[in-house]
């Protein structure tokens, strides 16, 4: 059982991933566009084709088709970023990471649309799970202060931040599906380098013809560009080796289960980070750790968790 360690590693990561974007969204870019991360996101993407290359140096044994196909899927990668940064814009990290579980509702339904996948049983029942926790964990309480109350508790549906994960969920699992059918008639890493290229296109395209993104970027490094650049790399090291160590643990065990622990311990991870920063380090991240916030998330993310359990059997 030596391979656990590798998606758990992944998970923890993946939760310190999630918990320095929305530092860098409050400290930095609160008066600001989401463009200067996008762009730095898929710049950094240059090195890691440099890396393919030197492991794997036959990167055009590919149909122009398929690399063509490939590249616009690291488009559509680029594109979830945005509806993700913008959701953690608006709300705590441990609300809006929980509902990537709803990529795996999407990725069902896209693949028995695309794939002509079939659907059982407990694929259904676990995507309705899955829906549950994240409609329960989007039901969101505040202090009522009309009329001079502060004890009342008033309850609403965060629809802006439910919508936003979901279009971002939508639109990983569809990263996904793209993802599987290149790789099917392709390399592992030829796809790879082909879908990081066209995460590298992206953020050129923003760096030239956004001019406030590429000010904004330009901008990182001028005022306190040291520390901001050096989180930025760091964030996408984090990130890098996440996905990495899940690729190396589908070598140990089977993919299924290792995905499983990885995108299932990630919210859990997310949660108990968030409530060590709000207790020990405020000034980094604010998070309403209230007793009635904190169950509700966690019994959403249960719920959630039981769903991916029922999906995965």
């Amino acid at each position: 059982m030596t391979w656990l360690a590798f998606p758990l590693i992944s998970a923890l990561a993946a939760a310190v991933s999630n918990h320095i974007d929305k530092f860098l969204l409050d400290k930095y870019f609160k008066n600001k566009t989401i463009g200067a991360m996008l762009i730095f996101s898929s710049l950094m993407s240059l090195p890691l084709m440099t890396f393919i290359y030197f492991i794997h140096p036959a990167i055009f044994d590919i149909s122009t088709t398929n690399a063509l196909f490939i590249g616009l899927n690291g488009v559509i990668y680029v594109l979830w970023i945005i509806p993700y940064l913008l959701a953690l814009r608006y709300d705590d990290t441990s609300t809006v990471t929980p509902l990537f579980q709803l990529s795996s509702v999407f990725s069902y339904i896209l693949g028995f649309i695309i794939l002509n996948e079939s659907l059982t049983f407990n694929q259904i029942f676990g995507c309705l799970y899955i829906l549950l926790g994240s409609v329960f964990l989007s039901v969101e309480s505040k202090i009522d202060h009309k009329k001079g109350k502060t004890k009342g508790y008033l309850r609403f549906f965060n629809t802006r931040v439910f919508l936003l994960m979901s279009l971002a969920s939508v639109l990983i699992a569809l990263n996904s599906i793209i993802f599987k059918l290149i790789a099917l008639s392709e390399t592992f890493w030829v796809t790879s380098f082909w879908e990081y290229s066209g995460i590298f296109a992206m953020g050129v395209f923003f760096l030239i013809f956004f001019k406030k993104f590429r000010s904004e970027f330009l901008s990182l490094f001028k005022k306190k560009s040291t520390s901001i650049v050096s989180i930025n790399m760091s964030n996408e090291l984090i990130n890098f080796s996440s996905k990495s160590l899940v690729n190396y643990a589908t070598l140990l065990a089977p993919v299924a289960l290792t995905s499983f622990i990885a995108e299932g311990f990630q919210p859990f991870f997310v949660l108990i980070l968030a409530v060590f920063l709000a207790k020990k380090l405020p000034d980094i991240e604010k998070e309403d750790i209230t007793a009635n916030n904190i169950i509700r998330k966690f019994l959403s993310i249960c719920i959630m968790a039981v769903g991916t359990i029922i999906i995965s059997l």
